[in-house]
């Protein structure tokens, strides 16, 4: 399977109720280096996520327009739009690859104001 592929399965999967209540999968997916710029404008770490995710309420996301940039061998930006509840936001991820697995180093999400 192709790389941007692959990431993006990874990025759809981490939207998955299923995945996101499962911190053992969460884990594995999750760089222990990894920081998460959210769209509420809080920092979060990989123990955050692991505390936070499994106990949220589900929520469906869609999300679209994937663009891909590899930065190096193993480092790729991947970008897209989310929409979660009505809102829409613009999101990009780092991910690297560590030892033949793929894990998310760093995410963002901007939210578009008045995007409808």
């Amino acid at each position: 399977m192709e790389e941007y592929e692959l990431l993006q399965e990874l990025e759809l999967e981490l939207v998955q109720p299923a995945t996101r209540m499962n911190a053992t999968r969460l884990s594995e997916l999750i760089h222990d280096g990894f920081e998460e710029l959210g769209s509420s404008g809080k920092s979060y770490r990989k123990q955050d996520i692991l505390d936070l995710l499994p106990k949220e309420n589900k929520t469906h996301y869609t999300l679209s327009n994937f663009e891909f940039k590899t930065l190096t061998k193993d480092c790729i930006l991947v970008k897209y739009k989310s929409i979660s509840m009505g809102a829409v936001a613009l999101r990009s991820s780092i991910w690297i690859n560590n030892s033949g697995n793929w894990q998310i180093l760093h995410h963002q999400a901007t939210v578009v104001q008045n995007a409808f």
